[in-house]
């Protein structure tokens, strides 16, 4: 990177390099131990699941048919990544998060090189990528990371637009994409920084807020709340209660473990200043600065107080509220990154272009081997890790004993498990699963062996084949009807709320309800039982055949395919 003269045309060398760094914290999480048990990639498999394979873009549900508590714009982009690589997997869910990640990165440089210096906007980017709080989401199936990047591209429109008196359509656009991803409050987050506006009352030369918002606020409630509407309809109403009764309302004045508004009130100043460290402590000294020396620059006077209101009232809004968990904060570390980054550009101003370019390579040097010895090393023997391993080893048992053939029907499974067993399918409730185990063919069942305590007893006789058990304690067991582990002869299959029954066929691929079989002999058979009370459109194709066979599966009914043409 070379040093503060003044880059002509758009900076590609520099976002070349933000990318390149991207894309080895990508690869060191990625190639270090998995932690798939921890997060959320169950839930945002299933909506994935939904939207790529079913085709339910407006409202998907999960794999046990829940109902999102957030709007579905990770689920759109990790969906379409899904669809272009042809399969659904950890890189593909976690495509949101990385991706914003970069974006995020690129646009602090640009931010930081506009308002501050090019060094200002170098470090920004840096200290951003080299932050603890934002590499750990690159590896997980969260939110905060997109909606950070939409509460920012907002938060920069709107100055843009106060300084310039026109252009808050933009401000409207990135304000949809921070509400499609997390609700309402990015509104809230990117319009804060406008306070500035008083702030500047005794300057001569302050900008008025003046400007159109018509077109920006038609835009917004078109397409927002034209999918909230659709969304509700499909769903008789159910995401009203889901989202705004216990999601919006009910968070902001009470959280999951019972705290009130205001109980935790120094979490978030706490979490910002060690998930943010080091940088938290050049972000404390830019604070100080803007409050009692600003800068004489007007236009950078302007925008340095922008970034205090911005983060002082996003850091008040997240301590006054009940719902309170460390990642919430991260779209308070896109400011931190652009203070931090002043500030070091400050120390290194007399620094020659020469050995700024060896300061920022021995930055990112350092940065990628603390990530990679954090990620390689320091997680190996975390909870999450070694229970992620224990079922991988399961399912590598599981499939040498199946064949690889689709026989487990998945009640309790961890995300991991079906993961590694390379057989992703939504779970099937334990109402519907155990009466499974009293019919003549052979049924597999994953199940939490908890379950075994409660009524229905689900077989005369239980037969465990194999078990999960990490640190001691079983966490999932297989359990059969049968004695072994063994699909000859009919099989019956859980996936979601459908029954599929096989009687001399191999279910080769599942993809939401696409289904491919293979015939092991001329008097196979088919059955399909819709337990759920919604209508399933169902595709079926033999491997011998090109030719599908669609059917609308209404709720209770039956569908039969028998002998080998019908």
């Amino acid at each position: 990177m070379s040093g503060d003269s003044q880059i002509r045309g758009w900076p590609w060398r520099e976002i070349l390099c933000f990318s390149g760094i991207a894309a080895i914290l990508f690869a060191i999480i990625f190639t270090g131990p998995q932690n798939l048990v921890e997060g959320n990639e169950d839930r945002m498999a299933g909506f994935v699941q939904d939207v790529a394979y079913n085709g339910n873009w407006i409202c998907p549900r999960d794999e046990r048919g829940g109902l999102p508590s957030k709007p579905p714009l990770s689920a759109w982009i990790a969906a379409a990544a899904t669809v272009l690589s042809d399969t659904i997997n950890p890189v593909t869910l976690y495509f949101p998060s990385a991706l914003s990640t970069l974006l995020l990165a690129c646009v602090l440089f640009v931010a930081g090189k506009k308002y501050f210096s090019y060094r200002a906007g170098i470090f920004a980017g840096l200290t951003f990528l080299f932050c603890h709080s934002i590499v750990k989401p690159m590896g997980g199936c969260r939110h905060d990371t997109l909606f950070a990047l939409g509460v920012t591209l907002a938060a920069l429109a709107a100055f843009n637009a106060w300084q310039k008196g026109r252009g808050w359509v933009w401000f409207w656009l990135a304000s949809t994409m921070a509400t499609m991803t997390k609700g309402p409050f990015g509104i809230l987050l990117g319009a804060a920084g406008l306070l500035a506006f008083f702030w500047e009352k005794n300057r001569p030369e302050r900008p008025r807020l003046r400007g159109n918002h018509g077109k920006g606020i038609g835009f917004f409630f078109l397409i927002t709340g034209g999918w909230f509407v659709l969304a509700c309809w499909k769903t008789n109403g159910e995401l009203f209660h889901r989202m705004i009764v216990q999601e919006l309302f009910t968070h902001a004045v009470t959280s999951d473990r019972g705290d009130s508004v205001g109980s935790g009130f120094s979490k978030p100043t706490l979490t910002f200043l060690g998930g943010f460290a080091p940088w938290s402590l050049f972000v404390i000294l830019a604070l100080w600065r803007i409050w009692k020396t600003p800068s004489v620059e007007p236009a950078q006077r302007r925008f340095e107080r922008f970034l205090f209101c911005w983060f002082f009232v996003g850091l008040i809004i997240f301590s006054v509220a009940a719902h309170q968990r460390g990642r919430l904060i991260i779209p308070l570390i896109p400011i931190g990154a652009l203070l931090a980054g002043r500030e070091l550009a400050r120390f290194t101003k007399n620094f020659s272009r020469a050995k700024f370019s060896q300061t920022c390579a021995a930055f990112i040097v350092l940065g990628l081997a603390t990530m990679a010895v954090y990620f390689h090393i320091g997680l190996r023997k975390s909870k999450g890790v070694q229970q992620t391993e224990a079922l991988r080893s399961l399912a590598v048992k599981v499939r040498s004993q199946s064949s690889g053939h689709w026989v487990i029907t998945h009640v309790d499974s961890p995300f991991a498990f079906q993961f590694y067993l390379k057989q992703l399918t939504a779970l099937t409730p334990f109402n519907v699963a155990a009466p499974l185990m009293e019919e003549s063919p052979s049924v597999f069942l994953a199940i939490n062996p908890a379950r075994l305590k409660k009524p229905p007893l689900l077989h005369e006789t239980v037969y465990p084949l194999t078990d999960w058990t990490a640190k001691g304690e079983q966490l999932l067991q297989i359990i059969s009807n049968r004695p072994a582990l063994d699909s000859t002869g009919g099989v019956a299959l859980g996936i979601g709320s459908l029954i599929v029954q096989m009687e001399n066929v191999t279910l080769e691929t599942v993809r939401g309800n696409d289904f491919v079989f293979s015939r092991t002999n001329g008097d196979g058979s088919i059955g399909f039982v819709n337990e759920s009370n919604r209508t399933e459109k169902m595709r079926v194709r033999w491997t011998e055949e090109n030719k599908e066979r669609v059917h609308l599966l209404m709720p209770g009914e039956t569908w039969l395919l028998e002998n080998d043409s019908k």
